[in-house]
């Protein structure tokens, strides 16, 4: 009885030596604190495009149709996942994320301190990471104010002492495989006065600042999230980061520069193409799961995996979420 109480904590305990720890990612696709009711959610499937992009931006019809039915086939989603960690993007606050990781199973670290209503953060299973931090990184806002999306900062103590330092990330939309420099804008941003691949461009100095500390601080990090770019389009897996003015054209080969040393990254998505179900017009990842090289032995890449969504009619499925969870297991120190 004794051996075997052991051995169930050793593979389930907080982080213990030897176990795995599963690992996600997922935007939720403007998940907002409350469904709608019945009625209402009638009302916004009524309404036309034009009619629901005049409603104010902070309106629950304004963006998402979801009532308590979508919630819980998200939730039903998100049992399937079965993840330990899980970072998490476009979430309103903690209310709204505990309706898909409900709170008696998880830890719920949404970051408040994050301006616009699309929140990073993360979902701990009980019980499976000593959390000792979490951390709003606003330098990641400060490039588009209108929307601004601060990182969520996550530290996790392992079994052997070391810290462990997660960044979810919910990067720019719209530029995902343009040169950064481009002037291209899409259109809603072109009406703001907004060029997308530049705001893009000017977050990636604070993401590479992130990474550059912690690698030259000898931390163990991982960077998982939304990072809306196509790191297999031939762009990104150029070696190539800048023009020959100098500026920064790519996003992968500005990070991956060894700069400081043991900067050399590795990402679990290389090289891989979205299910067919998941697609949505293209084949390449914009999710990814990044981290620095020393850690690559850790991490189980058989056992990457994208998880499709139920299978709707376009319109209904867009009601749960515009982008499958991805997910990957690590050896847990």
């Amino acid at each position: 009885m004794r051996a075997a109480f052991a051995l169930t904590i050793a593979l389930f305990g907080g982080g213990a030596a030897g176990a795995e720890l599963t690992l996600a990612s997922w935007n939720l696709s403007w998940l907002r604190s409350a469904p709608l009711s019945d009625a209402d959610y009638q009302s916004c499937r009524a309404l036309k495009p034009k009619q629901r992009e005049q409603l104010d931006e902070l309106h629950p019809m304004r963006w998402v149709c979801r009532d308590t039915a979508r919630y819980r086939q998200l939730k039903t989603i998100a049992a399937q996942l079965a993840a330990d960690v899980i970072s998490v993007q476009e979430v309103e606050d903690n209310e709204a994320l505990g309706r898909v990781f409900p709170s008696e199973e998880y830890d719920l670290y949404v970051n408040a301190r994050s301006p616009w209503i699309q929140r990073t953060g993360f979902a701990v299973r009980k019980g499976r990471a000593d959390v000792v931090g979490f951390n709003d990184y606003a330098a990641l806002a400060q490039a588009f104010p209108h929307h601004a999306r601060s990182g969520a900062e996550l530290v996790i103590k392992q079994s052997n002492g070391r810290l462990l330092y997660l960044l979810s990330v919910h990067l720019k939309s719209g530029c995902f495989d343009k040169k950064l420099t481009d002037d291209y804008a899409t259109k809603r941003d072109r009406e703001e006065g907004i060029e997308t691949c530049h705001v893009l461009g000017q977050q990636v100095p604070a993401l590479e600042a992130w990474i550059d500390q912690h690698t030259a601080d000898g931390h163990d990090w991982m960077v998982i999230g939304d990072f809306n770019r196509r790191f297999d389009a031939p762009l990104e897996k150029s070696k190539t980061a800048r023009d020959e003015t100098g500026q920064t054209i790519a996003i992968f080969p500005e990070l991956n520069d060894n700069e400081p040393p043991g900067a050399k990254l590795y990402r679990v998505t290389w090289g891989r193409e979205q299910i067919d179900a998941c697609r949505e017009g293209s084949r390449h990842f914009i999710d990814h799961v990044i981290f620095k090289g020393s850690m690559r032995p850790r991490v189980r890449a058989e056992s990457f995996e994208q998880l499709p969504l139920p299978k709707l009619p376009r319109r209904d499925r867009a009601e749960l979420s515009d982008h499958c969870p991805i997910r990957v297991s690590v050896d847990w120190q």
